[in-house]
């Protein structure tokens, strides 16, 4: 399934977006966690014309032990602007 959205975003969002986004680009680690199921998040941040990659096995499983509060929260936040949501049902 493939979802395009666009969201017209306050300046206070846009602003805990861009403070989220610089939390989760200075703080990810990879880690060693696995389980049977769980989905696997990957972040791609920018930094000029460049990209790292950092994938990691199911977020809100021991998030905080795992330093992934503001990776979770990013999250979060982008499904919720996202309007995915409405897509899934």
């Amino acid at each position: 399934m493939k979802h395009d959205s666009k969201a017209e975003l306050d300046s206070n969002t846009a602003l805990i977006i861009k403070d989220l986004y610089r939390a989760v680009q200075a703080t990810i680690k990879t880690d060693d966690s696995r389980g049977m199921d769980g989905s696997t998040w990957c972040f791609k941040p920018k930094n000029g014309s460049t990209y790292s990659e950092t994938c990691l096995w199911s977020p809100y499983s021991n998030t905080e032990r795992r330093n992934l509060t503001d990776l979770v929260t990013l999250g979060n936040k982008l499904f919720e602007i996202s309007n995915f949501e409405s897509v899934q049902q």
